[in-house]
């Protein structure tokens, strides 16, 4: 499927102005000859040039031969001498040659020197580096004053509907769903979220921080979430369990506002018991977080396990806000929990299917 957008030219004469439509190219979906399986990923920001480096294991197992690996990507510097086919099931090892960019399809297609063989499994490695920007989109800082008064920022990240690119070399589309491990390098200072629950932390000779999460469930790269943030600033209420499921929910956001972020505990954890009983299919994953940034773009964003909400779709205080503003509070949690299942577990193949 592809979809077209129209321009227009306008020529002008000494008589007559006339406009003429014309198309621009279809945007090309990449082939289904490579299978998708896992992005294996680490990724280091750096606040204080506003940067990030990403080392990337990307997975996949080659349906139909072809000599090309075709992924998307935006914005990001490569470092051609990683890229390398680093693991394969069988004795095909394909060495890779050059790269090109299709730039209206955002395409960094890669060619190999041979075919990829069919029922084999590959890994490629891709090291690179990229901008942590301010247009609340990919990974971008979030600016937020403290309890001193301070002007002060944090990573966040919004993937939706195509900035997943923008943080990894990926297929970037809905229907191509994969794994994601996520690893991230940080000071101690600094506590981290992403879709999956810390799986286990590491000190590094420099003093740094390295956090392994939990691998995901099979996801759209759209629902990829992360945050990095001052643990002096940031932090989460206590879970709340679901016995019977063992799931735990809780809601996170800054330190100073949590006590206004009790109701929205107590709201998620309950429509999260009503769902799984709704749908009569548990929700899929031990964990659901509900992150209150302070700017985010838009409402809120149901990304798998961590869920990331602007502050006023979260924050309650009765003796201030109204109760319209409290059933509020509710139906945008309702929503956004109910997308766990209505698109994230099931998902449409194209945008053009919501």
């Amino acid at each position: 499927m592809s979809t077209t957008t129209a321009s227009q030219i306008v020529t002008t004469t000494s008589n007559e102005v006339t406009t003429t439509s014309t198309s621009s190219p279809p945007v090309k979906r990449i082939p289904e000859n490579l299978q998708q399986l896992l992005y294996e990923l680490t990724i280091k920001p750096n606040f204080t040039n506003e940067k990030f480096s990403g080392d990337l294991f990307y997975t996949f197992t080659c349906l139909e031969p072809t000599d090309q690996v075709i992924l998307h990507m935006q914005d990001l510097l490569i470092e051609n001498s990683s890229l390398k086919i680093i693991n394969s099931s069988s004795s095909s090892m394909p060495i890779f040659l050059s790269w090109s960019y299709d730039n209206f399809n955002q395409l960094m297609i890669l060619t190999f020197s041979s075919n990829f063989t069919s029922g084999t499994t590959y890994t490629l490695r891709i090291i690179y580096s990229g901008d942590i920007i301010h247009d609340h989109h990919s990974f971008y800082m979030s600016h937020y004053t403290d309890v001193n008064g301070k002007r002060r920022m944090f990573m966040t990240s919004h993937m939706e509907a195509t900035n997943a690119r923008g943080v990894l070399p990926c297929i970037d589309e809905p229907g191509r769903k994969a794994i994601f491990k996520i690893s991230v390098v940080h000071d101690p200072s600094y506590a981290v979220w992403s879709n999956g629950e810390i799986q286990r932390t590491e000190s590094l000779d420099d003093r740094r921080t390295l956090s392994h999460f939990t691998p995901t469930l099979k996801m759209s790269t759209y629902l990829l979430a992360l945050i990095v943030a001052p643990r002096s600033d940031f932090a989460c209420l206590p879970d709340r369990i679901i016995s019977s499921k063992n799931i735990k929910s809780r809601v996170c956001g800054r330190i100073d506002i949590l006590p206004q972020l009790t109701y929205a505990d107590e709201v998620a954890y309950r429509i999260l018991e009503f769902f799984n009983t709704y749908f009569d299919i548990d929700y899929p994953l031990p964990k659901i977080e509900h992150f209150a940034v302070p700017d985010f773009s838009g409402e809120a964003m149901e990304n798998y396990g961590l869920l990331i909400y602007d502050e006023l779709g979260l924050v309650f205080d009765e003796k201030t806000v109204s109760s319209s503003r409290q059933q509020y509070i509710t139906e945008l949690i309702a929503h956004e929990i109910a997308h766990q299942w209505i698109g994230d577990l099931v998902t449409p193949a194209w945008w053009s299917e919501l």
